[in-house]
C-alpha cells in the first residue's frame, strides 16, 4: 500500500491541472484516498434522496465556495468534514485535478486527499440530511474492464462522452465517474491497470 501511495502521489506532482476561468459559482469536492491494510480505497458518498439536485447519485463529499474559505482546497476538505465528519488534519491534499464545467455551469474543482488513517481508525459523523451512505471504492476495481463504458449524450446541445462504472449495486456516473476516469488514467502505472 505504501508504495502505491507514494506512486500516486508521484504521479500527481507531475501532473498539472487544467483550470478554468473564475466563475460566478465555484465549487470543490474533495477524493479522499484511505488504506486498509494493503489495499487503497476511494471514498464516495451516496446523495440523500431528499436534497433537491443530483439527489441520490454517488458523488464525491463537497460542496460550493464560501467566503470563509481560504481557497477551494479549503472548501474540499470543509465541505468533507461537514458531510462525513473527516477532519482536516486528518488529509492531506496530494494533488488537483482538472478544473470542470457541470451541468448547472459551476466550475468544480476536484482535490485529492491522502487520509492518514486507515479505515478502522476513522470516525465518520454523516450528515444525514446531504448524505444516505458512504462507499468504500477498492482503487484497483476501475482498472476492471466489465464494470465500466462510455456513452454520448447531449447535453446543453454538445455530444458529450458519459463515463460510467458499476460497483455492486451502484452505478457512478456524470462528473464525478468522469473525475474517476482521469484520475485512474494519471495513476494507472501505480496500479498496472489499463483504461478502456
Amino acid at each position: 500500500m505504501a508504495n502505491n501511495a507514494f506512486c500516486i502521489k508521484k504521479s500527481l506532482s507531475n501532473h498539472k491541472s487544467k483550470r478554468l476561468k473564475i466563475y460566478k459559482n465555484e465549487a470543490a469536492v474533495l477524493i479522499p484516498i484511505v488504506s486498509n491494510n494493503e489495499d487503497l480505497f476511494i471514498i464516495f458518498t451516496k446523495r440523500s434522496e431528499d436534497l433537491p439536485s443530483h439527489s441520490g447519485e454517488i458523488s464525491f463529499p463537497g460542496g460550493m465556495y464560501e467566503p470563509i474559505d481560504k481557497n477551494l482546497g479549503d472548501t474540499a476538505l470543509r465541505e468533507t468534514f461537514e458531510e462525513i465528519g473527516l477532519k482536516k488534519n486528518d488529509i492531506e491534499i496530494i494533488g488537483r485535478m482538472d478544473d470542470q464545467n457541470s451541468f448547472h455551469n459551476h466550475k468544480v474543482s476536484p482535490y485529492i486527499g491522502m487520509v492518514s488513517k486507515q479505515i478502522n481508525d476513522l470516525k465518520f459523523t454523516i450528515a444525514k440530511t446531504e448524505v444516505a451512505e458512504l462507499l468504500f471504492v477498492p482503487f484497483k476495481h476501475f482498472y476492471i474492464k466489465d464494470i465500466q463504458w462510455t456513452e454520448k449524450w447531449m447535453r446543453n446541445n454538445v455530444l458529450k462522452k458519459m463515463y460510467f462504472y458499476r460497483y455492486k449495486e451502484y452505478i457512478i456516473w456524470g462528473l464525478t465517474a468522469e473525475i474517476v476516469y482521469k484520475l485512474t488514467k494519471i495513476v494507472s502505472g501505480c496500479f498496472g491497470g489499463t483504461i478502456c
